[in-house]
């Protein structure tokens, strides 16, 4: 058996036995051999210590696994990716807070205000907002590609455009 892309295989590579949870470096699949009563493929899978539940005599252990390298970079990548978002999510709050508003989103609702100033306020905080995701975003999908690495957060924060209120 073996895992390849969040999927455990039979011996064959090709059958799938279980589709598993994105998978973080340290964990380990467990994989139990049960009755087809229990699971129609005859296979308990579990990450970490569980045990299936079936006739105490009835399961017999075949196996650990580690995640594959596909695997653990995707886990790599997608850890990466919500640390860099949340940081920017954080930025952009900040920065809005500083004009007085509660947050970025509060600032880009008086978009639509009857009041000039706020508006002008507004309007500029969703031109900056989408420019900041849009360098973000990118940033990331480099980073997946393989063309750049995943930047840290005060490298992403420094490449970031500024707010002009």
């Amino acid at each position: 058996m073996q895992i390849i892309n969040h999927q455990l295989l039979a011996e064959d590579g090709v059958t799938v036995i279980s589709e598993l949870q994105k998978l973080a470096y340290d964990t380990t699949v467990n994989v139990w051999e049960v009755p087809t009563e229990y699971r129609a493929n005859g296979f308990y899978v579990s990450t970490g210590n569980e045990i299936p539940a079936c006739d105490h005599d009835a399961p017999v252990f075949s196996e650990e696994l580690k995640a594959d390298e596909e695997t653990k970079l995707a886990r790599e990548f997608e850890l990466a990716a919500t640390r860099v978002n949340d940081a920017v999510q954080r930025h952009l709050d900040s920065v809005a807070v500083t004009k007085g508003y509660d947050s970025l989103l509060s600032a880009a609702s008086y978009a639509t205000s009857a009041n000039s100033k706020f508006k002008a306020d507004g309007i500029a905080a969703i031109k900056w907002r989408d420019a900041v995701w849009t360098v973000c975003h990118s940033a990331l999908t480099d980073a997946k590609a393989g063309t750049k690495t995943i930047p840290t957060e005060s490298e992403l924060l420094a490449s970031l455009p500024t707010l002009n209120w």
